[in-house]
């Protein structure tokens, strides 16, 4: 089911049927109402604190001198400054400057629970059930689809406080992703031959819904949850389908 207008507008994004995948989103016009450039270091961001404390998931991304970064500097830098907007997607190509994939449409129970922000809560296992797929990458590694807590964060919380598995977990936002494209780099397998083949990289990415919460006074916590464990795990917790 195709995203209806008063979910675009809901979401900030521009969805289609035609969608593009092998990005960050499937955002293709953004429109910035703030031009002034402000010091990157004086902005908090809550994953980078995360990441360093072994709650969120690290990940290995392109270098910065590697020719995926100099384009997605181009396409998020460069081609901003110019006019005004992200080249990412405008031309076919993703943030690398890679083919784009069709991503297909999202059921519509999925945009109506995004739009709907339902269900308002999750179990803990819940959460842990999202916070789990993984892909198999072309060389055999194991990765999961994008943002997720560490093993070691979640047992910690179990651990101090135990009653907290018995509690909902509400969930403050979420919205849908393509799943997370930094991490297919050439060590795991992803080349760029393999890049330039859409219906290869098929097999490599998915609809995301990105979910955030807060837990045990930890705030601001995202795990990306493919699609159909989304449905599986939060839509239709009766027939769960485990990965």
């Amino acid at each position: 089911m195709k995203f209806k207008n008063r979910t675009q507008k809901k979401l900030g994004h521009s969805y289609g049927g035609n969608s593009p995948r092998g990005s960050i989103s499937n955002t293709k016009k953004v429109t910035y109402v703030e031009t002034k450039m402000i010091d990157v270091s004086k902005v908090h961001f809550p994953e980078d604190e995360h990441l360093k404390k072994n709650i969120m998931r690290k990940y290995e991304n392109p270098t910065d001198d590697s020719p995926r970064w100099k384009e997605y500097k181009k396409r998020y830098g460069i081609y901003v400054k110019l006019y005004g907007e992200t080249l990412d997607g405008q031309d076919g190509l993703n943030c690398f400057g890679f083919p784009h994939i069709n991503l297909g449409e999202v059921d519509k129970k999925i945009s109506d629970s995004v739009e709907n922000e339902t269900p308002p809560t999750m179990s803990f296992e819940q959460m842990v059930e999202i916070n789990s797929p993984t892909m198999i990458t072309p060389n055999g590694q194991e990765l999961h689809w994008g943002h997720g807590l560490t093993n070691d964060f979640i047992e910690k919380v179990q651990k101090e406080s135990p009653s907290i598995i018995d509690k909902p977990i509400p969930i403050d936002m979420r919205w849908i992703e393509n799943s997370h494209v930094f991490p297919l780099t050439d060590k795991l397998g992803f080349t760029d031959e393999l890049w330039n083949e859409p219906e290869l990289m098929e097999e490599y990415m998915c609809w995301c819904v990105r979910i955030r919460f807060d837990l045990n006074g930890v705030s601001s916590l995202t795990i990306d949850c493919p699609v159909d464990t989304y449905t599986n795990v939060l839509l239709e917790p009766d027939t769960i389908i485990l990965n």
